[in-house]
């Protein structure tokens, strides 16, 4: 019988997606630094294993977001912001968003990794599989439950892209991490940092005026 509770997932070839997962009764598993990059090497690895490029990506106590296209081809691109922020990134340029936390070499896809529908689950099973196994060693609780579900979003246009890029990176301000959204690329888990660095916190600065966060609802 289908879960009520369980969110559908759309799925679209060669799209972008707004993920959030969340742990298992919203417990703050990831808690402490060393356990943040626990999370950071597991979604770092899964990232590579699928070749899926990120637009942006956070992580906190107990959830996560990431902006990222699940394509069955290699193609990357961004949505262009207008006006102001004139200059959108390359290709070339996401290798610091993508992680800023090791090895950015891209993998290449296996066949069996084709679709879309099958890469999206895919992905979040292993970056679930290999967390849970990491943070159970290193606590001893083996077989601790650590995370609950996961929501995807398909992104409709380019208004949609921006409002959950801001969204992601003001998520540590939201939730306590930082004062305020210039505290942000100081936050060592978010893509925040990544961003200000390839482009200039003015291009950041003007995202956030175009495009006024969004604070959906997400059941974080």
């Amino acid at each position: 019988m289908l879960n009520s509770h369980r969110p559908p997932h759309i799925f679209k070839d060669d799209s972008i997606y707004f993920i959030s997962s969340r742990t298992f009764e919203q417990k703050p598993y990831f808690n402490t630094s060393i356990k943040k990059k626990l999370l950071m090497k597991a979604i770092n690895d899964a990232r590579q294993r699928f070749s899926i490029e990120f637009y942006a990506w956070v992580i906190l106590d107990n959830h996560y977001h990431l902006l990222a296209r699940i394509s069955a081809s290699p193609q990357f691109a961004i949505p262009k912001l207008a006006q102001r922020s004139s200059e959108m990134p390359r290709s070339s340029e996401m290798n610091e968003v993508n992680f800023a936390l090791g090895n950015e070499a891209r993998i290449s896809a296996s066949p069996q990794f084709a679709t879309p529908k099958y890469k999206l689950v895919e992905f979040i099973r292993k970056i679930h599989k290999d967390s849970a196994r990491y943070l159970n060693k290193q606590d001893n609780t083996p077989g601790r439950k650590i995370w609950y579900q996961y929501f995807d979003h398909c992104i409709r246009d380019e208004v949609d892209f921006w409002k959950h890029f801001n969204y992601i990176h003001q998520n540590p301000v939201k939730h306590g991490f930082c004062k305020n959204l210039a505290d942000i690329f100081a936050y060592p888990f978010s893509s925040a940092k990544s961003w200000s660095k390839i482009k200039g916190e003015e291009w950041f600065d003007s995202c956030f005026e175009l495009y006024p966060i969004v604070d959906f609802v997400i059941n974080e």
